[in-house]
């Protein structure tokens, strides 16, 4: 039997589409529905839309795991859970390595966050790249131009890019500490909707994650303005 809430799932991101997945796969086991919200690498860790539960995976399994999945799991108490089935997900962020591996990003996303800074980071080839992996994945981009506050050229840069992408996306001017991005976001961060941050690091994606949430939940560079 399937153990599910189908509104409590909902709210982290479960379509009816992936439920009926879930049914088709689960057979008379007593597993339950879950998330995966965190991949290291040899365990991950799933939401059940309470709470995170630490999760054991067989190796074939977990290698094919990214932030995002769906996943049947067995829950035990007192014990990691046992992930056993994951299910495969309607979109994935993937990329290419050096060595021709597939890395994938994240899973069933909605929307992917651009993050870009206005310094030393702003490299609009750089973001032409990323724009392509949104569309090959067929996830709807939007582009946050961080430290804003910090250029004061910030709506040259602007207009350059509206200039220059195309199709284009939404491209907001935010300052990462300033809580009135919350808004600026708001039509992405409905519930059950999933969005993911991508950009290079020192871009602004931990001050902004940790604005949106309104706590200190990621670490934090201090980088100073070279303009």
């Amino acid at each position: 039997m399937l153990n599910f809430d189908f509104p409590r799932l909902a709210a982290i991101g479960l379509t009816p589409a992936l439920l009926q997945q879930a049914l088709a796969q689960a057979g008379d086991g007593d597993l339950q529905l879950a998330r995966v919200c965190r991949v290291q690498r040899d365990c991950a860790w799933v939401h059940d839309g309470e709470d995170e539960h630490l999760a054991h995976a067989l190796p074939g399994i977990h290698a094919e795991l990214a932030v995002g999945d769906w996943a049947l799991c067995q829950p035990r108490e007192h014990e990691p859970w046992r992930l056993l089935e994951r299910l495969e997900p309607f979109n994935q962020l993937v990329r290419v390595n050096d060595e021709g591996a597939r890395q994938a990003y994240a899973s069933n996303v909605d929307t992917a966050l651009l993050v870009m800074g206005l310094d030393g980071d702003y490299n609009p080839r750089r973001l032409e790249r990323y724009l392509g992996l949104a569309a090959a994945a067929g996830v709807a981009p939007v582009v946050a131009l961080s430290k804003a506050d910090l250029c004061p050229d910030a709506e040259a840069r602007l207009a350059e890019l509206e200039q220059r992408l195309r199709p284009l996306p939404p491209i907001l001017l935010l300052n990462g500490t300033d809580p009135a991005c919350r808004e600026a976001l708001r039509p992405w961060l409905g519930m059950g909707q999933t969005l993911v941050m991508l950009g290079s690091s020192g871009a602004g994606k931990s001050t902004l994650s940790n604005t949106l949430l309104g706590e200190e939940t990621q670490a934090v560079g201090r980088r100073r303005w070279a303009g």
